[in-house]
């Protein structure tokens, strides 16, 4: 009759693999800014997983690498389906790794600048990384932000006030 109900906590890896899976599903091609541009599959993938593994920067560091891990480890698996564990070591994860410094220290080396100067430059540098285009257009930037960036980090900030209110498992 009387009792205590405990409210069910949230997967962390739920949360996680959510946020991953639903920045993948971000068909940016959509934009009129991308439609003539080929995309590199690769460097999206490695541009997305940057984006998300720095959406959750708030989290404290515990919690914040094991997302991240959970979210490699997905990548690779998913990767794992087109390429072998050589290729997969050879061609992969030295673009992951690369592109995670490169866009990481691009943000934070430029942070005394104003933050959007700072994010407009990141940008810049993935467009021209996942289109291939040498001087990529203010429009293919700011459509990169907007519909990559914009919500990938709106998600880390959802994870990151769940995580403070204690709804997810970890």
């Amino acid at each position: 009759m009387f009792g205590i109900r405990r409210k069910k906590l949230i997967s962390y890896e739920d949360v996680v693999l959510d946020a991953m899976n639903d920045a993948m599903a971000i068909d940016i091609r959509s934009s009129e800014a991308f439609e003539a541009c080929t995309l590199n599959t690769l460097e999206a993938v490695a541009a997305l997983y940057w984006m998300v593994e720095f959406s959750f920067s708030n989290l404290p560091t515990k919690k914040r690498e094991q997302a991240g891990t959970l979210v490699l480890d997905e990548l690779l698996a998913w990767f794992s389906v087109d390429y072998s564990p050589g290729e997969i070591a050879r061609l992969v994860m030295p673009v992951l790794k690369k592109r995670s410094v490169e866009y990481g220290s691009s943000l934070e080396a430029r942070s005394s600048d104003a933050s959007n100067s700072t994010l407009m430059r990141t940008f810049a540098t993935i467009v021209k990384n996942v289109f291939a285009v040498s001087e990529p257009h203010v429009a293919q930037v700011a459509g990169a932000i907007l519909l990559w960036w914009q919500p990938t980090q709106q998600r880390g900030k959802v994870i990151f006030e769940m995580d403070a209110k204690g709804e997810i498992a970890w």
